[in-house]
């Protein structure tokens, strides 16, 4: 079994195994990378709509992981948030507050940066449409 389809079978329960190399999982379902402080995948403890990755980047083997996560859930029910530190459970509301934030932030540095014509400004521009739109789905689910 590789990292893909251990992430997957565990997430969506369909496995009895409880770790895979550096990935585990809790009796949630939910997946850590090298621990309880890295969540890597999971769901709100109060609403079980979305699966949430956390993109918060630490090392080139997280980052791996958080690139297997990404490909074992759909696209329409995947929302990625940067968990700073945080641990679960985690609410849908705590959640959302902390998309809220992020969506202020970048519209804070896009209003920073004097020229618009950069790809830098780009990027920000596309960060902050995605963040917002994962946070527009989060707020309809509360």
């Amino acid at each position: 079994m590789n990292n893909t389809t251990f992430i997957e079978k565990a997430f969506y329960g369909n496995t009895k195994k409880v770790s895979h190399g550096n990935l585990f999982k809790d009796s949630e379902n939910n997946i850590y990378s090298y621990g309880y402080h890295y969540p890597l995948l999971f769901t709100a403890s109060d609403n079980q709509h979305f699966a949430f990755v956390n993109t918060t980047g630490y090392s080139n083997s997280t980052s791996k992981h958080i690139g297997k996560a990404k490909m074992a859930v759909g696209n329409d029910r995947l929302i990625c948030v940067e968990l700073d530190g945080a641990r679960l459970p985690l609410t849908i509301d705590a959640i959302h507050t902390m998309l809220g934030a992020k969506v202020v932030e970048l519209k804070a540095l896009m209003d920073s940066k004097k020229r618009k014509d950069t790809q830098v400004y780009r990027m920000l521009s596309m960060d902050y449409e995605r963040v917002l739109t994962d946070y527009n789905k989060v707020k309809g689910q509360l």
